[in-house]
């Protein structure tokens, strides 16, 4: 989780270097380059937050139902040995 949470930070660190790189920018080409860099970033950034949630998730509830399954186990188990 560390490697993903400096990953993030570089990436805001890099959209932020670079919106002030366009601010910067007189030419209109280079606005443009510095707003699709811009744009390229934060997409990479949308993309390993919603990877990255995806895998929590699915860990998550993967955990979930096994503690659940436990349970219904030990329930069960204790209605068979009542029956006998």
């Amino acid at each position: 989780m560390e490697y993903i949470e400096k990953v993030v930070e570089q990436l805001s660190n890099e959209t932020l270097h670079s919106l002030k790189e366009m601010r910067k920018a007189k030419d209109s080409n280079e606005r443009k380059t510095q707003a699709e860099i811009v744009h390229l970033l934060c997409q990479s950034m949308s993309s390993l937050i919603s990877s990255t949630a995806a895998m929590m998730s699915e860990v998550h509830d993967f955990n979930d139902e096994d503690e659940d399954f436990e349970d219904e186990d030990e329930d069960f188990e204790d209605e068979d040995e009542d029956k006998f």
